[in-house]
């Protein structure tokens, strides 16, 4: 006890600055305590450190994550007002098509679109998708868009065209930041007018200048205006782009050719030329500059021909072998049409039986694609148009959802009188007994319906495999698909042989 008074009266003696040592003083501590003292002496030393007055670190705030900054929007469906649309329309709207869940995901972004926040180390370049038909803007993350919603491969030709074409693009947008006065602005507006004005005086075909006016529309938007396109970099850059895109050469030619089509009619409107900054001069030069590059496609383009048409009969079966087949399914569904048209309830294999035979029937007659066969409608069924060659009567229907039809417009399904009176009977008698039909389901008779229905009144997906179950059973044993019998429908038919599938 004496001990730490005596400790106590040391440290407040050092604290006020009154204490000397000194070395003939009286011990604080016994020789048999030493050991102990040491170790609280340095327990002491330990807690006065401790206690002593530190500047704490600053602590940095963690920038709130994208989840935090989220938008909430309107569903339009249900009107609520959600922060998680797409898992809103997944989970209470039952949305699970990809497709059409980013078409209303689209649809809202447009009522209010993206905003991003200040925060976050690096802003990323937004692109627009530049795929045809696409609705997708301001992507942050365009490869992953391109992966997973249009299934392109990593380093694929038509992967390394996108991401170049939204790169031009994003440039030529960023790059145009004066604002056009309104003379300039009109000018911009009404030049394509007057060219496609022009393009119907020399034509007939409208479906011609549509297509003009869809290939020059590309080009301007990728060289980011009219200005910049009439520049040797800019025409250069977009023959590479479609190159490496894996476009045609014959392709490639028909944008050139459109293009030298917009300097012919620069060349008369010189005004409207000259308004854009350029003279008649560099119209000139572009031209000679496009018909260089048509020269060099034109070699590109027969090799290229040649090698289609190799493929083309390496996929093609043989006629005799497919007006067999189409004469089998002729024989197995005359009865079964008979006994639909007497309202009798035919089994789901009988039903999709004669839903197959339409089907080959539309391949042979048309040679579309499968994708024109899966998305025809009741509605373009119902809308169907007549006409008549010689004594025979068609019917005609448009499709308008396909592959090309950005740049082709609706494609056409033609039946003659026969095969169309034998789809009535399937769409008023045998739609309805589709398997899987059930109250869940949506109307099979709404006009965006598909008029050919698999399972459970869902579009067909795979057209294909339905073809070649149907071969495989009645004992071929090539394998084909939709497109071995376009192709050998489409080749009889352009060798005048349209007569012996009639027969």
């Amino acid at each position: 006890m004496e001990g730490d008074v005596a400790a106590t009266s040391m440290f407040q003696s050092i604290m006020a600055g009154n204490y000397e040592s000194d070395a003939e003083s009286a011990p604080l501590f016994s020789e048999d305590e030493d050991l102990e003292s040491a170790e609280e002496e340095e327990v002491e030393e330990d807690e006065e450190e401790v206690l002593l007055p530190i500047r704490s670190p600053v602590k940095k705030q963690k920038p709130k994550s994208c989840k935090d900054n989220r938008q909430r929007r309107t569903c339009n469906l249900c009107g609520k007002y959600v922060k998680y649309l797409a898992h809103h329309l997944k989970r209470q709207h039952k949305i699970v098509d990809v497709k059409r869940r980013h078409a209303v995901l689209y649809q809202a972004r447009k009522i209010k679109p993206i905003t991003h926040s200040s925060q976050g180390k690096t802003k990323r370049r937004r692109k627009d998708c530049p795929v045809e038909g696409c609705a997708a803007l301001s992507l942050a993350r365009l490869e992953n868009h391109l992966l997973s919603t249009h299934r392109m491969k990593r380093g694929s030709p038509s992967y390394v065209s996108a991401l170049t074409e939204a790169k031009m693009r994003h440039t030529a947008t960023t790059a145009a930041t004066a604002p056009k006065t309104s003379a300039e602005q009109d000018a911009d507006d009404s030049i394509l007018a007057i060219f496609k004005e022009h393009l119907l005086l020399l034509t007939e075909s409208e479906r011609t200048v549509n297509s003009v006016m869809q290939q020059v529309g590309r080009m301007v938007a990728m060289a980011g205006g009219e200005l910049e396109l009439f520049t040797s970099k800019q025409l250069r850059d977009f023959v590479r782009v479609m190159r490496d895109g894996g476009s045609a050469p014959k392709t490639i030619m028909k944008y050139l050719d459109s293009f030298r089509k917009l300097a012919d009619f620069l060349q008369i409107e010189e005004e409207e030329a000259l308004v854009r900054g350029v003279t008649a001069n560099q119209v000139r030069k572009m031209e000679r500059l496009a018909a260089q590059l048509i020269k060099v496609q034109r070699p590109l383009a027969k090799k290229h021909e040649a090698l289609q048409k190799s493929q083309i009969r390496e996929k093609m079966v043989d006629f005799q072998d497919l007006t067999r087949f189409r004469g089998m399914m002729r024989k197995d569904a005359a009865p079964l049409l008979a006994r639909l048209e007497e309202g009798e309830t035919l089994e789901w294999g009988s039903v999709r039986a004669v839903r197959n035979y339409l089907i080959l029937e539309v391949l042979i007659n048309g040679a579309p694609r499968s994708g024109v066969v899966a998305n025809l409608t009741m509605g373009q069924f119902n809308g169907a148009k007549f006409t008549r060659r010689g004594k025979e009567l068609f019917f005609v229907m448009k499709v308008e959802e396909h592959k090309t039809a950005g740049s082709h417009g609706p494609t056409r399904i033609v039946f003659p009188e026969t095969i169309f009176r034998k789809a009535e009977t399937y769409a008023k008698h045998g739609r309805k007994q589709t398997a899987g039909l059930e109250s869940g389901h949506p109307d099979i008779t709404q006009h965006d319906s598909p008029f050919f229905l698999g399972y459970g009144g869902k579009k067909i997906t795979h057209v294909a495999q339905e073809v070649y179950r149907t071969w495989e059973k009645k004992g071929f044993g090539k394998r084909i698909t939709s497109t071995h019998v376009r192709y050998t429908a489409a080749t009889k038919v352009c060798s005048n042989f349209y007569i012996s599938f009639q027969s």
